[in-house]
Formats: structure tokens, sequence, C-alpha cells
């Protein structure tokens, strides 16, 4: 074994899919009521299907009057069907701007 190497360990998650976040939210403490929801809504989205999404891509490419060749690329996505993205979707609860929207 190396040195600086970590043992594996079991992962948090929880025992009853029953036991909603919002139905036990009032027995802990705000902390920890935020954890549960997150390890319970990424445990629960960890089973689901995969999401479909279609994505676009144009390339537009023109010439300035300078002889040169200027480049654009516009992409973007359509979620087809949220799958797994219903329950839980990466980094949604960390995009809230200045003034709290």
């Amino acid at each position: 074994k190396a040195k600086n190497a970590q043992e594996a360990h079991e992962a948090i998650r929880p025992t009853d899919f029953i036991k909603e976040p919002d139905k036990v939210a009032r027995y802990l403490e705000d902390d920890a009521a935020k954890l549960y929801k997150l390890i319970w809504q990424r445990t629960l989205a960890s089973q689901g299907q995969s999401a479909d999404i279609e994505r676009t891509t144009i390339d537009i490419d023109v010439a300035g009057k300078d002889g040169e060749r200027y480049g654009v690329r516009a992409t973007g996505s359509v979620i087809r069907f949220d799958g797994f993205l219903k329950i839980y979707e990466e980094g949604i609860d960390d995009a809230v701007g200045e003034d709290g929207a």
C-alpha cells in the first residue's frame, strides 16, 4: 500500500426514502436539514433514468474588412426528458446572484 492511500469508506446515504427532507427538517438543525436534503436528493437521483438533452452548435465564419477570418460559435441545449434532473440538478442551488435571485 502507498503511504498516502486512503481506505475506501461506505457512502453516506438515506436508509429510508419515505423520510423526505421536508418531513424530517423540523427534527434537525438548519445545516443538518440542508445536508440531509442534499444526500437524499443525490441518492434518489442516482437511481433515476438518464436525462435526454439535445445539444445544438452553430459555427459562423465571416471575413472582416481587413481580410481576416473571424468566427463565432453559439451553443444551446434543450432538455427533451428530465430523467434524474427532475430530482437533482448539480449546481442549481449554487446559482444565486448578489441580489439573492
